[in-house]
């Protein structure tokens, strides 16, 4: 059996970490089958650096990023994973309406053959990956 891989965006993730009522279902359960080993999630390095942005600067959340960031490497079924020079070379390939994160993100769905856990409409709508919500 193929395990699901799935790639998430920031507020997906700092949602599902502060279990916030923002997150769906959908979304919710692919964190909840990667934390029972039945899925991956795939935590690209930009989506580390808005999260530490969300929680250490902006204060939104009683979550701390220390606290975060160890339930993250706390689960073997994460992975964080390096912006790389692929993903660089086919910024140009990407939408102009996308914001640079959002290309990142896209980028790394593609490389690993991965579902793109995201609410944003933009992303959704391009369809160049498939997206959970």
């Amino acid at each position: 059996m193929k395990i699901m891989i799935f790639v998430t965006d920031t507020h997906s993730l700092c949602w599902f970490l502060s279990q916030d009522r923002h997150l769906s279902e959908n979304a919710r359960n692919c964190f909840l089958d990667a934390e029972k080993g039945e899925s991956m999630i795939i935590v690209p390095t930009i989506v580390m650096a808005e999260l530490f942005w969300i929680l250490e600067r902006k204060k939104q959340y009683l979550l701390k990023f220390n606290e975060a960031l160890g339930k993250i490497i706390s689960h073997k079924n994460y992975s964080i994973v390096p912006l790389t020079l692929t993903i660089i070379e086919n910024l140009s390939k990407m939408p102009e309406e996308f914001e640079l994160h959002d290309s990142f993100l896209v980028l790394t769905s593609q490389i690993y053959d991965a579902k793109l856990i995201t609410k944003d409409e933009i992303i959704t709508k391009s369809g160049i990956v498939d997206t959970i919500w």
